[in-house]
């Protein structure tokens, strides 16, 4: 994915790059990572005495993996040869990684959990799934966007997706997409700026501690050049990853507990 390399904006402060990140940066990027879904990280990871935030934490300080540092992007203050402090996060993949993505979640979700509350976050997030469903296999998806509070309206994190954008082009994906959150009318707005155009919204009934997750918008960019006929389907990876979860979760009702 991307090294240090310069970004600009007409509205972003110029000293800015994007870089590559390292376990060594897990504790900021949870706390950005938490504001990405505040109320899907607590649902499903939420257990046996552990947190959802310590959990995002244990996982960051991993390469591999969705929640792995290694297909993340960050954002700086100052230039590459010399970053400061990060002020946005995220992440992309595409369908092609989603199995090694799950077992890379499977391992660190038994060696983190005791069980049985591992079997839980297995199931819950098979819930979540549903809602939020793995991209197609020929998809270059967007994830876990988000930006420090005090840098909003800069225009950063429309700089970071237009970069993943160009980096989906480059490797020839034939769509790439991202989901929002129904209740994030903001984030949604700058995602159509950019191009992106709503495809569906799968609700949601999930609660638990008395917190709603949300209904999410699932969006597909649409290049002016190309217009609507990027909105074909292609090769799905959404039974694969269905079958591989269901047989994590078999596989972890056999399993004795990890220590932590």
């Amino acid at each position: 994915f991307f090294r240090s390399s310069w970004i600009s904006s007409p509205t972003m402060a110029p000293t800015m790059s994007l870089r590559t990140p390292t376990a060594s940066d897990a504790k900021v990027l949870a706390e950005l990572e938490m504001m990405c879904a505040p109320e899907v990280y607590p649902y499903i990871f939420d257990a046996g005495g552990r947190t959802a935030v310590e959990f995002i934490l244990y996982a960051l300080q991993h390469q591999h993996g969705e929640m792995g540092y290694g297909c993340h992007t960050c954002v700086v203050e100052g230039p590459a040869d010399a970053p400061g402090a990060i002020v946005a996060n995220g992440a992309e993949f595409s369908g092609r990684d989603i199995l090694k993505f799950m077992l890379t979640h499977f391992v660190h979700i038994l060696r983190f959990y005791p069980f049985p509350a591992s079997l839980g976050v297995f199931f819950r997030g098979l819930q979540v799934e549903r809602i939020i469903q793995p991209p197609d296999w020929d998809t270059h998806y967007i994830s876990h966007l988000a930006t420090d509070p005090s840098r909003r309206g800069q225009g950063i994190g429309e700089t970071l997706i237009r970069a993943f954008i160009s980096r989906g082009k480059a490797l020839g994906r034939r769509k790439i997409e991202l989901d929002v959150a129904e209740t994030n009318p903001r984030a949604e707005a700058l995602y159509r700026r950019v191009g992106f155009v709503r495809l569906h919204l799968r609700k949601s009934t999930l609660c638990r501690n008395g917190v709603k997750v949300p209904g999410y918008y699932r969006m597909r960019f649409v290049d002016p050049q190309e217009g609507q006929q990027g909105l074909g389907n292609g090769v799905s990876a959404k039974s694969v990853a269905g079958v591989f979860l269901w047989f994590v979760v078999c596989t972890a009702a056999l399993a004795r507990p990890v220590a932590g």
